[in-house]
């Protein structure tokens, strides 16, 4: 280390008698990750007058100093130039890769230069290894969502702080390839976790692990997602990255049951049955019936000696019609139901709002009740949802 002061202070030497400035020089070592401080910048500023009035400098052959990792300025280029016994502040700023140092002082002299102690290039922290993962935990860079709830999901990664420093904070952002990291939080899109857990025990001296959770709505679309988390330490600031893929999810709700009323040999009134998108697609339904067992041709098994044929059974998949209804305005009206599913185009959108639940849509329904029916009758009408074309 004697060595490089000396060389410096060679160098140094020859400016005051060719010109009035004021050198200000120092040594800038490698950071420990072996990052060279070369092309890095150096900033200067008077303590008391604060950063707005500062003077930058190339560390390395590229600068003034043309040595490697040492720095050259002239402190009379300020706007307010430097004079004996001023304060001045340096240190190795952020242009864009994160590598900073730590701030010294250094006291003009009247020497026409001054040695500033060594700083170095501080190591950001190292992301070793980022995972994101669900809960469920069966398949890895796979996300399975929970129908009309969340799914708890977590990111978490490995870090080393090579200089030693302790992190002091981390956040982080779950968000799909149609958002950014920066964006404001969407159920759909994009979820931030501003208080990461960091568990400094964790590994050898230099490590933590830092644990990010999201808890994930069921309509959160179906694409690549990406876990980003930035941690910081008293310095610098590191990420990690991982991806993973959201699983499309198809799910629908409806009531448990409802009842048609009608007389024998009339049509019954209409049933309004809502259909429920707890999903994160666009759906089209799949409909078919039965009485008490599938493909038994029945819309109703009732009581008594004679039952409800399935085409008895109709719906309306677009549009309500009000008042009573003749037989034949009523297969003319509404679709059969049928015995074996049946996809119908329905274009049932997912959730997109996070504050009103808008996922939902009605269909309609009446039954013509026979000669012969007398009894009570029972059926069951099964509800599917595809995605949407």
């Amino acid at each position: 280390m004697e060595i490089k002061y000396f060389l410096v202070l060679l160098f140094v030497f020859l400016f005051p008698f060719v010109s009035s400035a004021h050198y200000i020089t120092g040594y800038v070592n490698d950071a420990l990750d072996s990052t060279a401080a070369n092309n890095h910048e150096v900033m200067l500023w008077n303590y008391i007058t604060g950063g707005v009035d500062n003077i930058t400098a190339v560390i390395g052959p590229a600068g003034s100093a043309g040595v490697d990792n040492v720095y050259l300025i002239d402190c009379e280029l300020l706007d307010t130039p430097c004079k004996k016994n001023d304060i001045l502040t340096l240190k190795v700023y952020d242009t864009g890769d994160t590598y900073v140092s730590k701030e010294v002082n250094v006291t003009v002299s009247t020497f026409g230069y001054d040695l500033v102690e060594n700083m170095t290039l501080n190591s950001p922290p190292i992301f070793q290894n980022t995972l994101v993962d669900d809960s469920f935990n069966l398949t890895l860079d796979e996300i399975d969502l929970i129908a009309n709830s969340t799914r708890k999901v977590i990111c978490s990664s490995v870090v080393e702080d090579l200089d030693g420093d302790s992190l002091i904070s981390s956040i982080s952002s779950f968000y799909s390839d149609s958002s950014f990291y920066s964006d404001s939080d969407d159920n759909n899109y994009h979820y931030t976790n501003n208080s990461c857990e960091i568990n400094s025990s964790y590994g050898n001296e230099n490590e933590s692990l830092i644990t990010c959770s999201y808890d994930i709505f069921y309509y959160a679309i179906p694409e690549t997602w990406n876990c980003e988390i930035h941690a910081n330490d008293s310095l610098s600031r590191g990420l990690g990255i991982d991806t993973t893929s959201v699983n499309p999810l198809l799910s629908i709700g409806v009531v448990d049951s409802v009842n048609f009323t009608s007389q024998v040999e009339n049509v019954s009134d209409e049933v309004e049955i809502v259909i429920s998108n707890f999903g994160n697609v666009p759906i089209d339904l799949s409909l078919y019936g039965y009485g008490s067992v599938v493909d038994d041709g029945l819309a109703m098994d009732c009581v008594g000696d004679k039952d409800i044929p399935i085409y008895y059974k109709k719906y309306n998949l677009t549009s309500s019609i009000f008042g009573n209804l003749t037989l034949e305005e009523f297969e003319s009206t509404y679709e059969n139901l049928t015995s074996s599913p049946v996809i119908s185009e329905f274009n049932l959108n997912l959730r997109q709002d996070d504050f009103i639940f808008e996922a939902f849509k009605s269909t309609y329904w009446r039954i013509y009740v026979p000669r012969g029916i007398s009894k009570t009758c029972s059926g069951n009408i099964v509800f599917g949802a595809v995605e949407s074309i």
